[in-house]
């Protein structure tokens, strides 16, 4: 296949992932009927996903370099977050899984209130993993000047989901202190869109800037070792 029509196949299914996770994670969008059904399709996607990649879970123990050690905990953080959002998910279910009357109170409420924070962020750490191999592609296909467009773009957006990030609105969700996510009716639906994908692309960028760092360190160290 030709590489850009491979890229842009590629650059097309994780647009559609993106805009799924953004449906789920955004319940003003959604409801919560539809937020309900959304998650459960994204979970069995996920589930996919995983089953895919399943080969990849064993660089877990190839802890050589910091580089690794941070893929590890950004992997495990992922996947605990994925299922306790995911369990907490169905014990307060109202539709998809309510047929299972499961007991559940404020507790269980703030635990998914805080998975889903914390997903976020993982799902934007993991992203970021792969930070240089996009842009890698993009300058193989698109060009020099494309990819330096494309990472001063992604910057900018970055700089805004940190200032999101780093808030006590979010610090209240990811200790618990909150049970529920506020929204403002009154702006566009298109805001908290935009807001949502800023937060995660502000965890990406964060998680490509130190696995790059991670990565030099490493690179030196390796070459260190080799002139001694």
């Amino acid at each position: 296949m030709n590489p850009l029509k491979a890229l842009l196949k590629r650059s097309m299914f994780f647009a559609l992932f993106i805009a799924f996770l953004v449906l789920v994670l955004c319940m003003r969008i959604s409801g919560v009927w539809l937020h309900e059904w959304a998650a459960t399709l994204f979970i069995l996607a996920v589930l996919f996903h995983i089953k895919s990649n399943a080969w990849q879970l064993g660089h877990l123990l190839y802890l050589k370099s910091a580089y690794f050690y941070y893929r590890a905990f950004v992997t495990s953080g992922l996947v605990l977050a994925f299922l306790a959002v995911s369990i907490s998910g169905i014990f307060i279910s109202h539709f998809v899984f309510a047929w299972l009357d499961l007991p559940w109170g404020r507790v269980m409420r703030g635990l998914h209130t805080a998975a889903a924070e914390y997903f976020l962020i993982f799902v934007g750490l993991h992203a970021g993993l792969y930070g240089s191999k996009v842009q890698a592609l993009i300058k193989d296909n698109l060009g020099q000047a494309v990819m330096r467009g494309c990472v001063l773009f992604s910057y900018v957006v970055a700089a805004y989901g940190l200032s999101l990030l780093f808030t006590e609105d979010t610090l209240n969700k990811l200790i618990m202190r909150d049970s529920f996510a506020f929204f403002d009716y009154e702006a566009p639906l298109i805001f908290s869109v935009i807001d949502t994908l800023a937060r995660l692309l502000g965890a990406a960028v964060l998680s490509s800037l130190c696995s790059s760092l991670l990565l030099g360190i490493s690179a030196g160290r390796g070459t260190d070792k080799l002139k001694a």
